[in-house]
């Protein structure tokens, strides 16, 4: 069930009682259409790739479905895909989404679903060359409080990226400090969710961008009571891509959030620290709950759909009656 806050602003009296499964998460009947594969791989395949699976980003993987990438191979499309889990070493759980294109295989539309939460949508796999003994990832991690669960997913790709469909076992993520109380309750002062997002994306011309992407929403303590709300955004790449005419970085809970909306716009206190290469920003509040409605999107802008779309939560200030 989703977490429902209504904006704004944020009241508590609005609130249901939290959930502990974000979407992120949920779990509904995944509704196959007439194509459907089923994911298959093997360890042998991975150990071929030379891809050793002990590290993946910010993720110490410790599991991984299919046991090695599973293949799509439909259409002439044909490309890899898997998810992971593990341990960050800050000691929050992870999943990471994978796939990569096969050389001399065309670019590939392509949106991983799970039931009606989005993992990644509508993303383009690039094409690498003939001669290219394997195509670099696209990778898409999540990281925040709570375990680790799994469930079927559909990843479907090909002409507007809903051509064909495989079903594959997935993991997914459930956030454990949805609110303020419950991390009370639990004795914990600070944490955070976060997205990290690394590849080579196109747009719908075929120019190709380098991105490398972390977001995060975290809490911690104030100096003088409350807490302290932070948004964070790192352009990790080097690219400099908050100071970039050719992207925008949307996420909603920029727009969506009162307190986050009226900071930027330096109607209400708030810090803000901006570079090209990031944007951080805190604004204060004594009580907070977690909205998963929100999603990251990165947009070319001269036009045209988002290279990538993934779903990023943010913990929302919430407002007493």
């Amino acid at each position: 069930m989703r977490i429902p806050l209504l904006l704004p602003p944020l009241r508590l009296s609005s609130l249901r009682a939290p959930s502990l499964r974000l979407p992120f998460l949920l779990l509904t009947a995944l509704l196959l259409t007439p194509v459907l594969a089923l994911a298959v791989g093997s360890a042998s395949a991975q150990e071929t790739a030379g891809d050793p699976l002990d590290r993946v980003l910010r993720c110490n993987v410790d599991g991984h479905v299919p046991e090695g990438p599973a293949r799509a191979d439909e259409g002439g499309y044909r490309f890899e895909y898997q998810s992971l889990r593990g341990r960050t070493d800050d000691d929050r759980s992870c999943t990471v989404y994978r796939i990569r294109n096969t050389p001399g295989k065309p670019p590939t539309p392509f949106h991983w679903r799970m039931g009606d939460e989005t993992l990644v949508d509508k993303a383009r796999l690039d094409r690498c060359g003939d001669g290219a003994s394997a195509c670099p990832w696209l990778a898409f991690a999540r990281y925040f409080p709570g375990p680790v669960d799994a469930n079927l997913s559909t990843l479907s790709y090909g002409l507007n990226a809903d051509a064909y469909h495989a079903q594959t076992e997935t993991f997914m993520t459930t956030v454990s400090l949805p609110s303020r109380s419950v991390a009370e309750e639990a004795g914990i002062q600070a944490s955070s969710v976060g997205t990290e997002l690394v590849g080579t994306f196109l747009d719908e011309a075929g120019t190709a961008y380098d991105l490398h992407l972390l977001v995060k929403s975290r809490f911690e303590p104030a100096e003088k009571g409350g807490y302290r709300l932070i948004y964070e955004l790192d352009d990790l790449g080097g690219s400099g891509l908050f100071a970039t005419d050719a992207l925008r970085v949307a996420w909603d809970a920029l727009d969506a959030i009162p307190a986050v909306t009226a900071a930027l716009a330096g109607d209400a206190p708030g810090a803000i620290d901006r570079g090209p290469d990031h944007l951080y920003l805190t604004v204060r509040a004594d009580d907070f709950a977690l909205d998963d409605r929100f999603l990251l999107r990165v947009v070319p802008t001269a036009g045209g759909p988002p290279l990538a779309t993934v779903e990023m939560p943010a913990y929302a200030p919430v407002t007493a009656d």
